[in-house]
């Protein structure tokens, strides 16, 4: 013979488990993969602005292979990321 369950009290628990999901999906950061740390993307900033100017002088046809990174890290040390 098979158990009877008691279905609303099942459909109470998964509404409760969905509220649950949505409050803690709410308290996350809006952009979490960027942990905003200006002193480090300063760093990064002047080391790229080194290397892209070394790239410029010995192998001028390569120097936009630092812009990425000179152009993103001055972004995030300026608070625009």
């Amino acid at each position: 013979m098979r158990k009877k369950t008691n279905n609303h009290k099942q459909a109470t628990n998964n509404v409760s488990y969905l509220r649950r999901t949505k409050k803690t999906d709410s308290h996350m950061k809006k952009n979490e993969e960027y942990a905003e740390n200006r002193g480090r993307d300063w760093l990064f900033f002047i080391v790229s602005l080194v290397g892209t100017l070394a790239l410029l002088v010995f192998i001028p046809e390569w120097v936009w292979v630092g812009f990425p990174f000179l152009f993103t890290s001055l972004a995030g040390a300026m608070g625009r990321l």
